[in-house]
């Protein structure tokens, strides 16, 4: 062994990487280097035959040239085994000592079973046009020869030195030939001309795929089966592409010196993937710099049970939910806030340090447990929720909110449940401000409308009182008389009685015009209101010597609202219709009448006098608007605020006779949700 040929093979140890016997000859074809798959092929190590003539050695049935050979050669391995060996001699790179570089394989095998790989490619082909992906038969063998003569030069470290010459990459893929191509690569590389690809493979692989060719050629080297790899490649009109990339070597091909290239196009992933992240990351800026607060629930633990119920097909859900407690409690407990943007944080976590995240919910809905059973009762249909409510602080603060819930399905499987909240503490607060006030000025309107009254209310309580006094006188004529006269006294004893409850009526109709009560909620009957209005009024009507006449519909059902507030608004209608035929000649008459009118029901109130003036009606609920020389101009735009607080209409119109109309409409009970009242 010579020097020169030692510091070969220890400068060529990447050899032993390939799977191909190597043996490097010298000018006189006497082995220089002779790689591990030689010996293990031939059964003659490396010691043996440093030196040697390897084709008398190797009973080669024919020598080698001194040029480029390819072909098949017969060859006696130690054990005196006949193989036939495909072999590839290449005169070694200009630069280097004289001689050869011999590749081989062993295709003993491969060419005794010639009618079965046949056989076999016969399928192989009709699978290889199947496949919906692109496939390539690529003979590789050209390669052989460079990157044994890199080795043979004495590059150790054939990755690197790879990536640092790109030159040398394209010479190797220029001695790669595609063999065969299926239909889709023709559809996808060549723009359907087959033969533009039977060749070499260079064009196909822009500058930026220069680390996938290198790493396929060192996974190759290193005996993988396959190597996959995501990698920009270029069609033969020139357009880039996106791919997977996979390359099969398995021992079968590389025999053959053949790879099977696969390719699955993925521009169109590619391009969704960005497209899906910039959406995403517009959501995420939408949702963290949105002014509202918004939080994203992580609600997983309830889509079985949520699964279950709509496979039951329940049909009040919101009775069933008040059922179980039990269900209700585990949403409170389990369903957690995933994320919550700043203003979230601000809102709800007080601005504790570590913002919401993680925190389950129930804390928050420690005062309207009710409507977070309608939000899972809206989960479960899939609808979208809103409704104002009131949530809790990390704090402990009491948070007016309109909160709303949006139920998302991003697949299949999963839902996203995202909520907002807009604090309406402040609104609230001037709606009750708002509502105090329009209470007092209702208070006061009233108070007003009993000074008007005042003498005809003095004359009512008058006559009963008058009346208790002479009944009084009589019964105690009566029982002074020799012999007393109980029947009498009895008698006239009931009618004091009598009187005193009709006086006790009058005075505690006015206390409760007076009081300064909350107004209190309840159903009502309208023919009641008008009928008591109407006696309440009747010596204000009598002193103008009025008519006030009522005629009341038959079952006209009843309204949801405030008694009191309901008579203040008959009253104040009647006294201004009263008041409106004082200079009225002839019989003066108002007429109050209650009927039905689909849903609602209702009440008019009209007159014989001399109308509205049409510059007024335009403008008589306009506060501070009054045809009165005393009047303030607030009776009646606070009776609208009451009738449509009660979810009512008022409106005043001039009919086609003389006199004026009101009328209202108020919603039944059962037709129509009961209103928050002033």
């Amino acid at each position: 062994m010579t020097t020169g040929a030692r510091s070969i093979w220890d400068r060529a140890g990447l050899m032993d990487l390939t799977r191909e016997a190597v043996i490097v000859r010298d000018a006189d074809g006497r082995v220089r280097d002779w790689n591990r798959a030689a010996e293990a092929l031939y059964g003659w190590t490396r010691a043996d035959m440093l030196g040697q003539i390897a084709d008398v050695r190797l009973g080669s049935d024919r020598p080698a040239t001194g040029g480029d050979w390819r072909g098949d050669i017969g060859r006696t391995t130690a054990d005196g085994r006949t193989l036939t060996v495909e072999v590839e001699i290449s005169a070694l790179p200009a630069g280097s000592a004289p001689g050869s570089i011999e590749t081989g394989r062993d295709v003993t095998q491969l060419r005794a079973t010639q009618v079965s790989l046949e056989a076999s490619e016969h399928r192989y082909r009709n699978l290889f046009q199947a496949m919906t992906a692109a496939f390539w038969e690529i003979d590789v063998s050209g390669t052989g020869p460079i990157v044994a003569g890199l080795l043979a030069d004495g590059v150790t470290d054939l990755e690197a030195h790879l990536h640092a010459h790109p030159e040398i990459v394209r010479q190797m893929m220029r001695a790669t030939y595609a063999v065969d191509v299926n239909d889709h690569t023709v559809a996808l590389f060549g723009g359907g001309d087959r033969n533009a690809l039977l060749r070499d493979i260079e064009p196909f692989w822009p500058l930026e795929a220069h680390p996938t060719y290198i790493s396929t050629v060192m996974a190759r080297l290193a005996g993988l089966t396959h190597f996959t790899a995501e990698t920009p490649l270029r069609a033969i009109s020139g357009e880039l592409f996106h791919g997977v990339f996979t390359a099969c070597h398995t021992p079968e091909l590389i025999a053959r010196g053949r790879l099977i290239v696969g390719v699955i196009d993925i521009s169109s992933l590619k391009r969704s993937n960005a497209e899906l992240e910039q959406s995403r990351a517009r959501y995420r800026r939408l949702f963290q710099h949105m002014p509202v607060p918004l939080c994203h629930l992580d609600a997983a633990a309830m889509n079985a049970p949520y699964a279950d119920i709509r496979a039951s097909e329940l049909g009040d859900l919101e009775a069933f939910l008040a059922s179980r407690p039990d269900l209700v409690d585990k949403a409170l407990d389990e369903v957690t806030v995933a994320e919550a943007n700043e203003h979230a944080v601000r809102l709800l976590g007080d601005g504790r340090p570590g913002g919401l995240t993680g925190q389950p919910i129930r804390p928050f809905w420690g005062l309207r447990r009710d409507t977070f059973q309608r939000v899972m009762a809206a989960r479960i249909r899939g609808h979208f929720f809103q409704e104002e409510t009131q949530l809790l602080s990390l704090g402990g603060r009491t948070l007016d909110v309109v909160f709303a819930a949006a139920f998302h399905k991003d697949d299949g499987q999963s839902e996203m449940t995202i909520v907002g909240m807009v604090d309406v503490g402040d609104r609230v607060r001037a709606q009750q401000m708002l509502s105090q006030l329009q209470r007092e000025f209702a208070h006061a309107a009233r108070i007003s409308m009993l000074g008007e009254l005042t003498a005809s209310l003095a004359h009512e309580v008058s006559q009963p009182l008058a009346a208790i006094g002479a009944n009084a006188a009589s019964v105690v004529r009566w029982l002074d008389r020799p012999v007393p006269d109980v029947e009498e006294a009895l008698t006239h004893g009931k009618l004091i009685v009598s009187d005193a409850t009709r006086a006790a009526d009058i005075i505690s109709r006015i206390r409760g015009m007076a009081a300064p009560a909350e107004p209190s909620v309840g159903t009502v009957d309208l023919n009641a209101v008008v009928s008591a209005t109407a006696r309440f009024l009747l010596g204000e009507a009598r002193t103008a010597a009025v008519d006030v006449v009522v005629d009341a519909g038959a079952d006209i059902g009843l309204v949801q609202g405030d008694r009191t507030q309901l008579e203040q608004v008959v009253a104040n209608l009647v006294i201004n219709a009263i008041h409106a035929l004082s200079d009225q000649p002839g019989p003066r008459r108002v007429r109050i009448t209650t009927a039905t009118r689909g849903d609602r029901v209702e009440c008019r109130v009209e007159d014989n006098g001399p109308g509205i003036a049409p510059a007024l009606l335009d403008r008589l609920f306009e506060s501070f608007v009054t045809t009165k020389p005393s009047g303030m101009g607030l009776g009646l735009p606070i009776c609208r605020t009451i009738i449509q607080s009660h979810g009512g209409v008022l409106t005043a119109d001039q009919p086609d006779r003389e006199g004026a109309r009101f009328v209202f409409t108020l919603p039944r009970v059962g037709e129509a949700e009961t209103q928050t009242l002033v």
